[in-house]
């Protein structure tokens, strides 16, 4: 036991113990967030054991397009590929997103919304709306 505020003896909790889980949220179409590669899922044929340890653990930018009413429906994403020969939406350096090389805008990805929390998607702000306009054409 160590010593709280005053000097009362508060329990310590062993770091094995479960934690709450994080509460997810919903959200908003157009944002681009930075998402954790396990919220999207496999988005090719390798075996795990072929990916690299950045592969894993690097953010993805996507950005969202539908969020639907349902409760058990998925968020609609599209992800954002460094590979600028991949077809898609083009979008150059955009800083303020944390989009420091250019990229497309490149293919939909469904994501279930109690995987949507603040450890798995950070929110970096509003898509452009002209870059908007066209992944929404194209994606939806």
């Amino acid at each position: 036991m160590g010593r709280g505020p005053g000097g009362s003896q508060v329990a310590r909790v062993p770091s094995s113990w479960p934690t709450a889980p994080e509460p997810a949220y919903l959200p908003n179409v157009g944002d681009v967030y930075l998402v954790s590669p396990r919220l999207l899922g496999s988005r090719d044929d390798r075996s795990p054991g072929d990916r690299s340890a950045s592969e894993h653990s690097s953010p993805v930018p996507v950005v969202v397009i539908a969020v639907p009413a349902l409760h058990a429906a998925r968020i609609q994403v599209v992800v954002r590929s460094g590979d600028r020969l991949a077809a898609g939406i083009s979008h150059g350096t955009a800083p303020q997103l944390g989009l420091e090389r250019p990229g497309v805008w490149s293919n939909v990805v469904t994501v279930d919304k109690s995987m949507w929390t603040p450890a798995n998607a950070r929110w970096r702000g509003p898509l452009e709306r002209v870059v908007l306009s066209e992944v929404l054409e194209r994606f939806e």
